[in-house]
């Protein structure tokens, strides 16, 4: 005799993206929701179309009393989502880092980071993820442009002015990406093109069952011994269930 077997293969059906929040900064004033902790109001300004804020001394979320912390209160998807922040950053000398994520308080947070040391010797720019939960830190990091081995390996020195050029004039976008219990970080910057398609990084992955609090984003120097600062502006805040 013969025995015919169906095998049923599930396949997941496409998945669909929903955006459940947005801000453009339409109006030159503060929007609902919003709390910034540890205020230096000469250093920030709600404009039409964008927060812009200024660091000019050592910042970190990871800081209890680090200043203008910007906070928003909005509920995160149960599942899957991706949040994005479109920015512009201006990172001229000196020691600079922009913060871009969740936050509940300095011991608990996850966040993107993008930095870079600028001097003499060394033009470098990083960017990965960080997930500090209970003071204990996590990172997914990694040079994406350095101009020599001053900064540890050289790595596409070519790339440090258009990298920095663009993040200061065309913008970039962030993106925190939540996929069942891993996070990770995207860096996508239009305004260059390699092979017809915008220059992105992508960092690792981290796991954490832990991971939230409200939207946050902050910046200035992560090392005040060399001098400079940093000019941000968020155009954009959109998060999106993917379902």
């Amino acid at each position: 005799s013969t025995i015919s077997e169906e095998i049923a293969i599930a396949v997941r059906p496409p998945s669909t993206e929903t955006v459940v929040f947005s801000e453009a900064f339409e109006n030159a004033e503060r929007p609902a929701g919003w709390t910034i902790l540890n205020p230096n109001e000469d250093d920030f300004v709600f404009t039409q179309g964008a927060l812009s804020f200024v660091g000019s001394g050592l910042r970190g979320l990871d800081l209890q009393d680090s200043r203008n912390i910007f906070t928003l209160d909005q509920s995160l998807p149960q599942g899957d989502w991706d949040l994005h922040f479109d920015i512009a950053l201006t990172m001229e000398s000196g020691r600079s880092m922009g913060e871009f994520g969740l936050y509940s308080d300095e011991n608990n947070h996850v966040a993107i980071q993008l930095w870079s040391a600028l001097g003499e010797w060394c033009q470098e720019i990083g960017f990965g993820l960080l997930l500090r939960n209970n003071g204990t830190a996590t990172t997914a990091y990694q040079d994406i442009a350095a101009s020599s081995v001053h900064c540890g390996a050289t790595q596409d020195p070519e790339l440090v002015a258009p990298i920095l050029d663009t993040l200061a004039f065309e913008g970039a976008r962030l993106t925190l990406s939540r996929r069942e219990q891993d996070y990770n970080a995207t860096l996508t910057l239009p305004g260059i093109t390699i092979g017809g398609a915008p220059l992105q990084f992508i960092s690792a992955g981290l796991p954490s069952l832990r991971a939230g609090g409200v939207i946050a984003f902050s910046g200035g120097l992560f090392d005040d011994s060399i001098s400079g600062n940093m000019l941000a502006s968020v155009h954009r805040i959109e998060l999106v269930d993917i379902n």
